[in-house]
């Protein structure tokens, strides 16, 4: 029995917002602040809650109540597979990246130069490479506050590095994600527009003797969704809260408009006219460090 969108929005009205070849809607279940643990996919017709994989099926019997149901629960969790068996088979790949990756010398030198990142933090933060495959594997890390790391999706950077021909893993959530883990010391979360200004932060930070204090997190899908992607944050476990977003056009209208919704936050600028934190560690922390010395 097809599902069809039609069917859907006579349920549950018009969705919240349309990404691509999907809808998005607040799930009648969850009742999600964000708006979005509701998904289905235009081309493989399929809905689904990334919160509970109970609610879509639940949907779908009061959608074809009476019509012969047929519900295609085991595609459904096929396609949008976060089960156990998946998130071990991603921490596996991301583990068998960054071995790779950090076998390679002359990479890490040249990462080291280009980037400012670390041997030590390359293997904290699992970012990797597969020259089977021939792309950088850069993990998405779910944002939480208890002790875990679970791996949802992935970040991939095809051909040269600074190329930034960028792919995401497919039939993965987008979401936010966090750098560094929770811990019972931290008492602030910093949001960063990208994967590499968080590397790069966490790396100063822990140089600091600070990162335990602080909280990374990035919006994985680009600082368009990172107002979306605010409100998945536990706003009671933190004393403060700090965005570094990009000192650009995309980055300041991000700021104005989660400070319209969420005024807690502070704004993290620095006097100097680098475009990121990255930017700035290269060009000002590196370079007054290595003055001194």
């Amino acid at each position: 029995m097809e599902l069809s969108e039609k069917k859907i929005i006579k349920r549950l009205g018009e969705p919240e917002r349309r990404v691509g070849k999907e809808l998005q809607w607040k799930c009648p279940y969850c009742k999600d602040s964000h708006k979005d643990n509701l998904k289905f996919n235009l081309d493989k017709k399929i809905l689904w809650c990334f919160a509970d994989r109970t609610h879509a099926p639940m949907i779908l019997k009061e959608i074809f109540k009476g019509e012969g149901l047929n519900t295609q629960t085991k595609s459904q969790e096929e396609y949008y597979d976060i089960s156990e068996d998946r998130l071990k088979r991603f921490a596996d790949y991301a583990q068998r990246c960054n071995e790779e990756l950090l076998d390679n010398t002359e990479v890490i030198e040249g990462f080291k130069n280009m980037r400012g990142l670390l041997k030590e933090t390359i293997k904290t933060v699992k970012f990797g490479h597969d020259s089977e495959r021939k792309r950088w594997v850069i993990p998405n890390f779910q944002y939480s506050t208890k002790d875990e790391q679970k791996i949802f999706s992935f970040e991939y950077r095809l051909g040269k590095f600074s190329d930034k021909k960028i792919n995401r893993a497919q039939n993965t959530p987008t979401g936010l994600a966090m750098i560094n883990s929770y811990t019972s010391e931290t008492e602030a979360l910093i949001m960063v527009e990208g994967l590499l200004d968080g590397y790069v932060l966490w790396q100063y930070l822990n140089e600091k003797q600070q990162s335990a204090y602080y909280h990374i997190v990035t919006p994985s899908n680009g600082v368009a969704t990172a107002l979306q992607q605010v409100s998945e944050i536990e706003f009671d476990k933190y004393k403060k809260f700090y965005l570094y977003l990009d000192n650009d056009d995309a980055g300041n209208k991000a700021i104005a408009t989660i400070l319209q919704q969420y005024p807690m936050f502070e704004v993290m600028k620095t006097n100097c006219q680098c475009k990121d934190f990255n930017e700035h560690y290269l060009k000002c922390i590196k370079k007054i460090v290595e003055s001194v010395t």
